[in-house]
């Protein structure tokens, strides 16, 4: 796979975006027999024949491939570009999935905070945020963090979503948690 890559390459210098070509690529970059380092340069040929051809679609369908086979350190890279591109074309809810997944490798990431908010208010899916919140609160240790991130729910709750009776129940369970400092409970309970 390494020499047709390189073959590959060569060809798409003088026809970039070839469409033969970058299926060939495509298959070097799904083959789960192929080494890793090999298929993360697939993938590089691949987005920037894309991005040239104008293939934006295309180029998420590569992301989403590799993010299959990514390590985490490369994964929180794959989710994010995935993430961007997908909010590029205006796939804004398919933007906030990734973006979540992202949090739930890192929910201290506040970049992808900041993007789901952003996605969330254009599309007015206040769900999809509230959610993501959730999600990222179950997925950290940082009992800060985690009071941070119900209590942003729970005020999604509260307002956009018109749901008090889930935003008490949120407030209620941070109040509730054996481990919270008790100042800070005390400002979620006000």
């Amino acid at each position: 796979p390494r020499a047709a890559l390189e073959v590959l390459q060569g060809f798409l210098k003088d026809n970039p975006g070839n469409d033969e070509a970058c299926g060939l690529i495509e298959r070097i970059l799904a083959d789960e027999a192929t080494a890793s380092q090999v298929r993360f340069d697939a993938l590089d040929l691949l987005l920037v024949n894309y991005q040239a051809a104008d293939r934006s679609a295309d180029m998420v369908t590569a992301l989403q491939t590799a993010i299959g086979f990514g390590v985490d350190a490369q994964k929180l890279n794959l989710y994010r570009r995935t993430a961007s591109t997908l909010a590029i074309l205006g796939r804004d809810e398919e933007a906030i999935a990734n973006y979540t997944s992202l949090l739930l490798m890192d929910p201290a990431d506040g970049d992808a905070l900041k993007q789901i908010k952003a996605l969330s208010t254009r599309c007015k899916r206040y769900d999809l945020r509230a959610k993501a919140l959730m999600d990222a609160a179950h997925a950290t240790q940082d009992d800060e963090l985690r009071v941070s991130h119900l209590a942003e729910a729970a005020k999604l709750y509260a307002t956009a979503l018109d749901n008090r009776a889930r935003a008490i129940e949120i407030y209620t369970s941070v109040i509730d948690t054996p481990s919270i400092d008790s100042s800070l409970a005390l400002v979620v309970a006000h």
